[in-house]
């Protein structure tokens, strides 16, 4: 086996147990909500500020798409393979990049993984139960309840968008959407 292939196993693979860990951390609280939860009042954690409540949703955030099961499950269908899509075009392209920007393109295969693992996490509920098990409350404000899935999601998308406004270029992300095209594109553009 040569070094690169070493690498892109070794690449898969903690990519796998991440989403995979993750996954399983979302499924394992959400069987504790169900067990705990389910048919008893909240458990309230600190008063006047946040609970534990057992609600089932058949929608997303706030109820959109509520009892939209089917438009749900084919909008994470196309995610799922999107996102897996971003993680080979970032291996594939990351090395195109100058060194300084490494940890950056780490922080967003991280990123990805959260987003892969929230996607799953809340897909697998919808397609077994029917609905999403949410049980974290904010009880000051007028919030959706809910779960460890929805926790990737929403750190993931804020990661996302610090890492574009922030972290990134527009020819960072041309290279790592078209890879060597890309830097021919930034060549032309600084000509």
């Amino acid at each position: 086996m040569n070094e690169k292939t070493g690498k892109n196993i070794l690449y898969w693979t903690y990519t796998a147990i991440g989403v995979l860990g993750l996954v399983m951390a979302d499924q394992l609280s959400k069987l504790l909500a169900i067990s705990n939860l389910q048919n008893n009042d909240s458990i309230v954690l600190i008063k006047g500020f946040f609970s534990l409540t057992y609600v089932e949703n058949k929608g997303a955030a706030w109820g959109v798409l509520s009892g939209r099961l089917s438009i749900l499950v084919i909008i994470t269908i196309i995610l799922i393979p999107l996102f897996l899509f971003g993680m080979i075009k970032l291996k594939k392209n990351k090395e195109l990049l100058n060194t300084s920007k490494h940890k950056t393109i780490m922080l967003l295969h991280f990123d990805m993984i959260l987003l892969l693992a929230g996607a799953i996490g809340n897909f697998i509920d919808r397609i077994l139960k029917g609905y999403v098990v949410d049980f974290f409350q904010f009880t000051f404000i007028d919030f959706p309840v809910f779960n460890v899935a929805d926790c990737y999601i929403t750190v993931g998308a804020v990661i996302f968008i610090i890492i574009y406004i922030f972290m990134l270029k527009e020819e960072d992300i041309s290279i790592l959407l078209k890879g060597k095209k890309g830097i021919e594109t930034v060549s032309k553009e600084n000509k």
